[in-house]
C-alpha cells in the first residue's frame, strides 16, 4: 500500500479546506470518472513548507513498490522545475517519462476517462537514468496546477548469454604459455593467454590432442589460431578424432569435478576430466602412464563419461565456460605444429534482461480504468 497517502472521505475534505497551501486538497470535478465511492486518495504536501517552495511526492512503480520521488519547485516567476529522482540503490532505473502540468483538470489528455500519458506536453526516453529533469516549465498566472508524473521504470531482473555475443570479440590468434599441473590442481594446466586482446589472462587449461607435446612452466610461448570448439567446420580440421563430442567436453568443464566427492566415496581429480576428455575426442586415448594424469582412476573416469551423457546437445549459457581451441602454429607461416592443442575455459557473457513497470507519481487518483494519479501544486500563497 502508498505510505504517504490516505483515504478521507469527500465530507472531510471539505471541511479540511484552509489557507495552508501545502494541505489544501484538490476539488474533484463533479464529471470526472472515480471519486468517492472508489476511495481516491490525498498526499499531504508536508514538504512544501509555503507556495512556491519544493513539493516532494513518492514515486511508485506498480502501484505499491517506492522506487523513488518527484520533486517540483519554483525557481522563477511563472515557471516550475520538475525532477523524477530514483532511489540510489535501489536497482530501478528510468526508460521513459511523461508529464502533465495543466492548470485545470480537463485540460489533462484522457479526461473523463483513462489519462493518456503518451500525450503529455513533455515527454522522453532515456537510457537508465537515475535523475531526469524538466526545466523552466511556464505555467502562467495562477495560483495552483495539476501534475501528473508518469514513468516507465526498469530492474534487471534476470541474466541471459548469448554464446555467439560472447565471441564476438574473439581474436583469431593469441600466444600462450602453460604451467603444469593447473593452479591448486584444479586443471591440467594453468594457461596464460597474451597478444590476444580480449581473450588475455589466465584460465583452466586441458588437452585435446593426445599424441602431441607441449612445454610448460613458462618454457616456450606459442602462437595459436583461436577456434570456437562450437566452430561448424571442426569435423574437417582433423584436431580431434571425435569432433562431435565437443559438447559433450563442453558440459564436463561446466560439472567443476576436481575436489567433488565421487559416488564412490573418493575425490574427483583433474586427472579423471583430462582423461575423459581424451576418451570423448580420440580413437586412442592411451594409457594413462606417463601423461601427467596425477592420481586417476578408471572408475572414476567411467562416472564422469555417464553423466556427459546428460551434455547431449549442451551449449554453455551465462555464468558458464566455452571451451577456446588453441591450435599451436608456425609464426611465420601459420601453419600447425606439432604441439598439443589444448582448450581453455572461457566465460560466457551474461547480459542483463530488464523488466519494466508503469509508475506514478503519487496523488489523487485521476479515475479510469487505469491507476493514473494526479496532484496539486500551490504557486503562491492562497488567498482568503
Amino acid at each position: 500500500m502508498i505510505k504517504s497517502i490516505r483515504i478521507i472521505p469527500m465530507l472531510i475534505l471539505l471541511m479540511a479546506i484552509g489557507v495552508s497551501c501545502e494541505k489544501r486538497p484538490t476539488d474533484r470535478p463533479s464529471g470526472m470518472p472515480g471519486g468517492p465511492d472508489k476511495g481516491f486518495s490525498l498526499v499531504e504536501y508536508v514538504n512544501q513548507e509555503e507556495c512556491g517552495e519544493l513539493l516532494s511526492t513518492p514515486l511508485y512503480a506498480g502501484k505499491d513498490t517506492e522506487v523513488g520521488v518527484l520533486e517540483v519547485s519554483s525557481t522563477m516567476e511563472n515557471q516550475i522545475d520538475v525532477k523524477y529522482k530514483i532511489n540510489v540503490g535501489s536497482g530501478w532505473t528510468i526508460t521513459e517519462t511523461h508529464l502533465s502540468v495543466t492548470e485545470t483538470l480537463d485540460e489533462v489528455p484522457g479526461y473523463g476517462k483513462n489519462a493518456i500519458p503518451g500525450l503529455f506536453k513533455y515527454s522522453g526516453e532515456h537510457e537508465n537514468e537515475l535523475v531526469v529533469e524538466y526545466n523552466s516549465i511556464p505555467v502562467g498566472e495562477t495560483d495552483r496546477i495539476f501534475i501528473l508524473a508518469h514513468a516507465v521504470v526498469a530492474r534487471v531482473c534476470d541474466q541471459e548469454g548469448d554464446l555467439d555475443e560472447s565471441l564476438v570479440d574473439m581474436p583469431g590468434s593469441a600466444q600462450l604459455y602453460v604451467n603444469y599441473p593447473g593452479e591448486l590442481k584444479q586443471s591440467y594446466f594453468t594457461t596464460t593467454v597474451i597478444n590476444g586482446g580480449s581473450l588475455d589472462g589466465d584460465y583452466k587449461g586441458w588437452c585435446i590432442d593426445v599424441d602431441a607435446g607441449i612445454n610448460f612452466n613458462n618454457e616456450f610461448t606459442y602462437d595459436v589460431k583461436v577456434l570456437s570448439s562450437y566452430n561448424t567446420g571442426l569435423p574437417d580440421m582433423n584436431l580431434v578424432d571425435k569432433p562431435e563430442n565437443m559438447d559433450l567436453v563442453n558440459w564436463i568443464i561446466n560439472q567443476d569435478y576436481p575436489g567433488q566427492e565421487a559416488q564412490d566415496g573418493e575425490t574427483f581429480t583433474f586427472g579423471d576430466v583430462q582423461r575423459a576428455i581424451w576418451v570423448l575426442l580420440e580413437d586412442d586415448p592411451g594409457s594413462g602412464t606417463g601423461q601427467g594424469l596425477g592420481n586417476w582412476s578408471e572408475q572414476r573416469v567411467k562416472l564422469i563419461l555417464s553423466d556427459a551423457l546428460k551434455g547431449e546437445g549442451y551449449i554453455p549459457s551465462c555464468g558458464e565456460e566455452v571451451a577456446i581451441i588453441l591450435i599451436p602454429v608456425d609464426p611465420d607461416t601459420g601453419e600447425r605444429i606439432s604441439k598439443q592443442t589444448t582448450i581453455i575455459e572461457f566465460p560466457v557473457e551474461c547480459t542483463p534482461v530488464y523488466c519494466d513497470e508503469t509508475a506514478w507519481a503519487a496523488g489523487m487518483d485521476f479515475g479510469g480504468n487505469n491507476w493514473a494519479m494526479f496532484f496539486e501544486y500551490c504557486i503562491k500563497q492562497v488567498r482568503e
